[in-house]
């Protein structure tokens, strides 16, 4: 080798040296090599001389290095390196070393001198350790798979999809098809034909809902899906997830629980629509698959606040449903996915719930997480960003060190309850059990030391509400205020709440703002002052007047009915607007004296069932009193109202009282 060569050389191996394990040049015809340069970790494992033979050096390879299966493909190569350079410039082998499973290896051979014919007789040799190389290239050869994996899922699960939606929009169309078709055989029976349409108003329902989601998921997919962000108020907003909720939960007998943990700021900014859609999917997850008589609750967390007035609002779902299996939850998000099991199989839906729900979280800049056991239930924890807002903030005045009992069977309920009265500055102390908080309550009473009042829960085992309340009643008398506080509507237990002692109702969640309304209202009015001052109960006789009763929902007409059948009026029965319509145009003129008008009802509602009835040829169709008896209570439900031509309009849950004394004041017209 020349001089020239040899200086080529050794810049060669200077600039790359801190690369390489070796670097030699070998001799094929002489069978030599030549140490250009070795690190310091190959001197540890060989010995290299500055010249020697090569063939030596090889055995010394072979007796030295014990590794994986690999460093026989190593050797192979070194012996047919000659051969391998017949045809090339250069030639690489990799291979794992005998540190370990991650540690890489790149041999390469480089043809530098050849005889007459084109053979290689001089070569020079290098090994380079490639980890970081070769984990990239694994990363991604592991990143193909997955992806390839995640398109083969998603391209099934669309097939799946598309399958199942066939069998999903088939059969509410197939009942309301039957449906339409039993109705008009049927067109003169006026109560079969009622039955069809309920049940074509629930398919109808079902399949918009379907039809939902698929629009949902193409507008987040093509972009076209915003953001729409207004003030709101957390306690409205939780409210409106009850209400949604309620029937759900109730009509499959689950527990249900707002519980709200640390939440300082009530008033917000940020897409409260989009944010109830989340909650709205994650809870009706919970409440399907979870069997009839489990629990669903919902824990609102309030975390630090940024620099810039905003907080991160934590919404975690909880159930003790049949939960799912991991492989599942790794595809959870997957557009159409659903889980194959006999247990949720007779569930409908698309599959595109979690997908559009974690996209609306994605939008909104937080996260979703998803925790689950087989046959223990599902945990999710959703976490936004919202921004604060000033305002909603009350004075608290003489509270502080006052003594409440909150009774409820959840100890997280319990404790949340107890961290706001501590917040507020009264002191709290809780119990899981109705019978236990007799015994505490019946304690104190003894000693002269009174609870301020007393919060239970409607829906307990063993000892329910009700129950608990009358019981305490007893013990403590008229004066400390029992406030129930329940998940459902107030208006299913408000009557029975009355009659055993309970001075107030509050709809769960406990929010600060609530509780110090109602201790500050207590405050004002003592319960005892309230029963020394109250006037004599005024008795409404109502004997030979005929009331028009429209109401849908069975549990509502049954207590107006009870009710008001105290007062000796007589009541007809109209389940929806237009029955209304035709029992008031089958009945004698001047038969029927006022009209309790519900609004919101299947087939047709209050404002078109009164339009029809104000524009009747009788005269009494003009001047019949009508009555709005609805939960829109807002002031534009109250103008709506009167300008279909309804005289009234009183908000539920009703004030009896007031409500007879309406009906009085038209009765003496």
């Amino acid at each position: 080798m020349n001089d020239k060569t040899n200086e080529r050389l050794m810049v060669f191996a200077t600039k790359m040296m801190t690369d390489f394990h070796y670097i030699l040049e070998i001799n094929i015809v002489e069978d030599t090599y030549h140490k250009l340069y070795t690190c310091e970790k190959a001197e540890k494992v060989l010995t290299f001389e500055r010249f020697g033979r090569f063939s030596s050096l090889i055995e010394e390879f072979k007796r030295t290095v014990r590794t994986h299966n690999d460093i026989e493909d190593y050797f192979k190569f070194l012996d047919s390196i000659p051969s391998l350079l017949a045809s090339r410039d250069s030639a690489v082998v990799e291979f794992q070393s005998l540190f370990g499973p991650n540690f890489w290896w790149q041999v390469k051979a480089y043809a530098t001198e050849r005889d007459s014919d084109g053979n290689v007789i001089q070569y020079i040799l290098t090994q380079q350790q490639i980890d970081d190389v070769r984990s990239i290239v694994l990363e991604q050869q592991e990143a193909m798979r997955t992806a390839y994996s995640y398109a083969q899922s998603a391209n099934a699960a669309k097939t799946d999809f598309f399958s199942r939606m066939s069998h999903d929009i088939r059969t509410p169309m197939n009942a309301i098809i039957g449906m339409t078709n039993i109705a008009l055989s049927n067109i003169d029976n006026k109560l079969r034909v009622q039955e069809c349409l309920n049940r074509i108003n629930g398919s109808s329902k079902h399949l918009l809902g379907l039809i939902n989601d698929v629009l949902d998921m193409s507008k987040i997919e093509s972009g076209a899906l915003d953001l729409n962000p207004e003030n709101f108020s957390m306690v409205e907003f939780t409210d409106s997830i009850v209400t949604l909720m309620a029937s759900i939960m109730m009509e499959k007998n689950h527990d249900f629980d707002v519980i709200l943990n640390h939440i300082n700021h009530e008033e917000l900014y940020g897409d409260v629509t989009r944010l109830r859609q989340i909650l709205i999917n994650l809870l009706s997850n919970a409440a399907k698959y979870t069997p009839n008589g489990g629990k669903v609750s919902v824990i609102v967390s309030e975390g630090s606040i940024s620099h810039n007035n905003s907080c991160i609002y934590e919404f975690k779902v909880k159930d003790n449903g049949i939960g799912m299996p991991p492989e599942f939850i790794k595809k959870i998000f997957v557009p159409f996915a659903r889980v194959e099991d006999s247990r949720s199989s007779k569930v409908a839906g698309t599959g595109l719930g979690m997908a559009i729900t974690q996209n609306l979280v994605n939008m909104m800049d937080g996260t979703i997480d998803v925790k689950s056991e087989l046959n223990r239930g599902t945990e999710v924890t959703v976490r936004v960003h919202l921004q604060l807002r000033e305002g909603g903030e009350q004075f608290v005045e003489n509270l502080h060190d006052l003594a409440v009992l909150v009774v409820d069977d959840d100890k997280a309920t319990c404790e949340s309850a107890c961290n706001i009265l501590s917040d507020i500055g009264m002191v709290g102390e809780w119990t899981l059990h109705g019978a236990k908080a007799v015994e505490m309550a019946e304690e104190r009473h003894k000693n002269g030391r009174d609870y301020y009042a007393v919060i239970v829960d409607w829906k307990m085992p063993e000892m329910d509400g009700i129950e608990t309340a009358r019981a305490l009643r007893k013990v403590l008398g008229p004066d400390v205020p029992i406030i129930m506080q329940t998940a459902y509507d107030k208006s299913a237990v408000e009557q029975e709440a009355r009659q055993v002692g309970i001075s107030q109702l509050l709809t769960k969640p406990l929010f600060r703002s609530r509780l110090i309304t109602i201790f500050q209202k207590i405050q004002q009015e003592s319960l005892e002052e309230q029963l020394v001052t109250r006037e004599p109960e005024i008795v409404y006789d109502f004997h030979g007047k005929h009331v028009l009763l429209v109401e849908d929902n069975d549990l509502n007409a049954e207590i107006a009915t009870e009710v008001l059948g105290e007062t000796g009026v007589k009541i007809t029965r109209a389940e929806n607007g237009r029955r209304a319509v035709e029992l008031f145009t089958a009945s004698n003129v001047g038969d029927i004296d006022l009209i309790l008008m519900d609004v919101q009802m299947p087939i047709m509602n209050g404002y078109e069932a009164t339009e029809q009835i104000r524009n009747l040829s009788r005269y009494d169709a003009r001047t019949v009193p009508i009555i709005a008896m609805t939960a829109n209570a807002f002031p534009q439900d109250v103008a709506d109202a009167i300008k279909s031509g309804m005289n009234e309009h009183i908000a539920k849950p009703v004030d009896i009282d007031k409500f007879k004394e309406l009906m009085a004041k038209y009765f003496d017209k």
